[in-house]
């Protein structure tokens, strides 16, 4: 099972930013208006609204009723959404078959977010037999509308050769986009393959970059590799202490290999 969990549920935590309450419960209100005329995305709104509180008290059963009006109308956002219901039991009986049967739907609609998820279903074989190739294929539909967590997931398919030929000039180029758009993993394996030279030329100043933001970010993996730039002096000045600094950082985490490291640099 790949480690990315699934996206349903995240946007019903933050899905409407907004800089004060009073502009929130305007938004509300004129949504709901909108709503009330028959317009889908009116309604998608104050159905959202309802989920998550933005603008008026949270009430799942308002939120499930005006999300199926706007999904009436197939907007992608909102079946989506009501699969996200269905899978974490909010405003609806949770039922798995239900919640795959809406993000299907929103997926066939090019939702992005919704193909991501349809591809962890196929990749992980929950509802549904697993199968490699369905995953990749809406893994990559997915990342080339912009989601990033299915540009990393896809980078890892090409990368293992997973529902696809192994590429790993492609798993590169992916986990790239990935890391320009904020992704730790995927910011640690483009740096990866920058240091080994993987589907790629040789860049030990890019490896330490992406090695160094996806270590900024926690990833046990980069600090251990940080720890290993640092000491050799790949891509960075040789400084035994900063090596010593991430591999215990590491080390801390659970991660054996700084683990011996740090026992070989002590000796």
């Amino acid at each position: 099972m790949k480690n990315i969990l699934f996206i349903i549920g995240i946007l019903l935590i933050k899905i409407i930013p907004c800089s004060s309450q009073s502009k929130s419960d305007s938004g509300f209100a004129l949504a709901m208006n909108d709503a009330v005329a028959g317009n889908a995305e009116g309604q998608y709104f104050v159905g959202l609204c309802f989920m998550t509180g933005n603008g008026t008290s949270t009430n799942y059963a308002k939120g499930i009723y005006w999300l199926r009006k706007a999904a009436s109308h197939n907007h992608p956002k909102a079946k989506y959404n009501i699969g996200v219901a269905y899978r974490e039991g909010k405003g609806v009986e949770r039922n798995a078959d239900s919640a795959f049967y809406y993000v299907e739907q929103s997926a066939n609609l090019e939702y992005p977010l919704a193909q991501y998820d349809l591809a962890l279903y196929y990749d992980n074989g929950e509802v549904v037999p697993k199968d490699a190739s369905k995953a990749f294929f809406l893994y990559k539909k997915s990342a080339d509308s912009g989601c990033v967590y299915a540009m990393y997931n896809l980078g890892s398919d090409y990368y293992f050769g997973i529902g696809t030929s192994k590429d790993v000039a492609s798993a590169r180029k992916y986990f790239h986009e990935a890391a320009l758009n904020g992704h730790p993993k995927g910011m640690y394996m483009y740096g990866k393959c920058c240091l080994l030279g993987l589907g790629g030329d040789t860049n030990y100043q890019e490896a330490f970059s992406f090695t160094e933001m996806a270590a900024n970010k926690g990833d046990i993996n980069a600090l251990d590799g940080l720890g290993y730039l640092y000491e050799r002096g790949l891509g960075c000045k040789k400084d035994i202490d900063k090596a010593i600094y991430y591999y215990q950082m590491a080390a801390n985490m659970g991660c054996k290999a700084s683990i011996d490291a740090l026992k070989k640099l002590r000796k």
